[in-house]
């Protein structure tokens, strides 16, 4: 994947949204559509994505990823038992551990695979999802060549870190799924930081999906990260800082503010 990474800071911490009903004030105000409002009062409807942007040259379709698959029970008893072979085999050490549980971020590349393949099932299902949403909008209404853009929210899952996440996107999304095209990812409810600024921030990356991909142009995908900016601005009455991140050893120093 090719990306840019910008992280947002604003003089006061917002309080919590409710990121699918601001997102759709967002859509609206920036002169896209909302596909649910086209298909009222109609019968059947496909299985439709969320947004049109552009005079519906691009279809886009929001996740939001909420469930912190750290106090999940299930998840947590899969982990447990890696961590048990972990030991055994000598591939996890004290200095793994921090607060009584590993970091994702540390582990060796082996067990880190393995924690993928755990966290990433639900990230992989909204991924499969979107991509049928995105393809069937596209197939109803009959704009075959409109582009196809993924927007991820993560809502609270502090268990899926920036890296992981452009990990995750980066395998899937570049071999699988050919109806999505780009992809947002962004944090609007939750706050990040790096040694490498001195100020908590917001996350938003944005890219294209493969090189074969029909991806939304860099300025459009521009355009909508300061139209989020700006609509934020003038819903809070904060100021937004944008700090352009395009160092890789910066972006992997990120962790998340809890």
């Amino acid at each position: 994947m090719t990306e840019r990474s910008i992280a947002m800071e604003t003089k006061q911490p917002p309080p919590d949204m409710d990121i699918e009903k601001t997102f759709n004030e967002f859509v609206e105000d920036f002169g896209g559509e909302l596909v649910s409002k086209i298909f009222q009062g109609r019968g059947t409807r496909p299985d439709n994505a969320d947004y049109f942007f552009y005079k519906r040259t691009m279809v886009a379709e929001l996740k939001c990823l909420k469930k912190n698959y750290f106090n999940d029970k299930e998840v947590g008893e899969k982990l447990t038992v890696l961590m048990n072979r972990w030991w055994k085999e000598g591939l996890l050490r004290q200095e793994h551990i921090q607060g009584g549980r590993f970091q994702t971020d540390n582990l060796p590349r082996q067990c880190a695979l393995e924690v993928d393949k755990v966290f990433g099932i639900s990230i992989k299902k909204a991924v499969e999802k979107a991509n049928k949403q995105i393809k069937e909008t596209k197939k109803y209404f009959g704009i075959p060549n409109a582009k196809g853009l993924l927007i991820i929210a993560n809502d609270g899952n502090y268990s899926i870190d920036l890296e992981f996440i452009r990990h995750i996107l980066g395998n899937i999304l570049q071999s699988m799924y050919t109806s999505i095209d780009s992809y947002i990812f962004f944090t609007p409810n939750m706050r990040a930081y790096t040694s490498q600024i001195d100020t908590q921030f917001h996350i938003w990356v944005s890219g294209r999906c493969r090189p074969s991909s029909n991806a939304v142009e860099r300025d459009l995908l521009d355009e909508i990260q300061q139209g989020w900016t700006f609509f934020l601005e003038r819903k809070t009455g904060e100021t937004v800082t944008q700090f352009h991140i395009q160092d890789r050893n910066t972006m992997d120093t990120i962790k998340w503010v809890r």
